[in-house]
């Protein structure tokens, strides 16, 4: 009985009080890549979350995957800067190199696809492809901030071998003309 006369209101949440995890930490949610929108979702999140290994499920790892093989595809224009071919490995480093930042100092990620999620140009039963949707990505450290933007083309396919999962196995992406530096392209070449 004391207990109930020493609460102020028995239905209410602590919610507002509650710490919230830290961005990158495994208490994240990330869904279950059984279709496509939810590996997009999860882009977005890993992004955001700084969480490299989450980040390196949704792209078709040959070791894991035989089917297709991930490849990034930068813009024509730059695509003379970049590691080729630009395979998962470099992928895979290539977002560890970028989250981990230089001296210490771990970045701020915001991302956003403009529009919404990509739409979808073709689709199957066990592939898609989206169209070129406008993106924007936000890097923020303690003294300055970089926003990088342009136009970003995926194609996912659903794996018979590996619990028939979805992958992204191609990535293109085309920059802005008048902003080159600020692709994502761009990016991935100051992180190889």
């Amino acid at each position: 009985m004391l207990f109930f006369i020493s609460c102020t209101n028995l239905f209410s949440t602590r919610e507002d009080k509650v710490e919230k995890p830290d961005p990158g930490t495994v208490s994240q949610v990330f869904l279950e890549p059984s279709e496509p929108a939810n590996i997009m979702i999860n882009l977005s999140r890993a992004i955001e979350g700084a969480n490299a290994l989450e980040y390196a499920k949704l792209f078709s790892n040959p070791e894991i995957v035989s089917e297709k093989h991930f490849r990034f595809i930068g813009d024509a224009n730059l695509i003379n800067q970049l590691i080729f071919p630009w395979t998962y490995s470099e992928e895979k480093n290539y977002f560890s190199k970028m989250i981990f930042g230089e001296d210490n100092e771990k970045p701020a990620f915001r991302f956003s696809f403009v529009d919404s999620l990509p739409a979808r140009i073709y689709s199957a039963l066990d592939s898609v492809e989206t169209d070129f949707m406008e993106y924007e990505l936000k890097i923020t450290l303690p003294d300055t901030q970089k926003v990088y933007f342009g136009f970003s083309n995926f194609k996912l396919f659903k794996s018979a071998t590996a619990n028939e999962a979805w992958y992204i196995y191609s990535w293109e992406d085309r920059a802005k003309t008048e902003a080159l530096e600020n692709s994502w392209t761009a990016l991935k070449a100051e992180n190889q």
